[in-house]
């Protein structure tokens, strides 16, 4: 997604990596049997964390998940960007919310792995070696043809591989997130839709 309005415009594409290191789909595309196969949307998230949800559901579903290098869905926001809004303020308290909801849904399903641990140690490592935080939005290549958003999500994220730049290099696509059936919650349970 990127945002053509709001805190983000400056991004090439924006979603987050959750406290369980789920890279975050915002307004994704995926087959209606899988959305039927997930039960769907869930309405306890409402408008904010509806997007995390479904998936963190499609993937620990055993379904594979990629981000497109050159499509992108164009955002428009509907509430203010101002931060002394009171509809900001209520935006803002709707997330701390939804957090902690996924958090309390999802974090039994997802201990840390040591691997994931080093990978976002080695990356917090890097960044702060190199001042990386003032160009996390660049739409620059820094390293394998890749801009710092795309090594942020790598580093940061559980189930996207170290070695996705070379796996996807020419593909359309990159950024795959695979949970392998060892790491799938046994007891995660989803109602399929009919």
């Amino acid at each position: 997604v990127r945002d053509k309005q709001g805190p983000f415009v400056s991004a090439p594409y924006i979603g987050g990596v959750s406290v369980i290191g789920v890279l975050n789909v915002n307004q994704g595309v995926l087959k209606t049997s899988v959305l039927k196969q997930v039960g769907g949307f869930c309405e306890v998230f409402r408008d904010y964390g509806i997007d995390p949800d479904l998936t963190t559901k499609v993937l620990f579903s055993g379904h594979d998940i990629v981000y497109t290098k050159k499509i992108a869905i164009h955002h428009y926001r509907n509430w203010s960007s101002d931060p002394n809004s009171p509809e900001y303020a209520q935006m803002m308290e709707r997330q701390k919310q939804y957090k902690a909801l996924y958090a309390e849904r999802y974090s039994k399903y997802a201990k840390a792995g040591w691997l994931w641990q080093l990978k976002k140690y080695l990356w917090a490592l890097f960044r702060k070696g190199i001042g990386f935080d003032q160009h996390y939005n660049s739409d620059q290549p820094i390293f394998w043809n890749l801009i710092p958003r795309d090594w942020h999500n790598i580093m940061t994220s559980r189930y996207i591989s170290i070695t996705d730049p070379m796996t996807t290099q020419g593909k359309s696509y990159h950024l795959i997130q695979h949970c392998p059936g060892y790491l799938r919650p046994r007891s995660f349970q989803v109602e399929p839709l009919s």
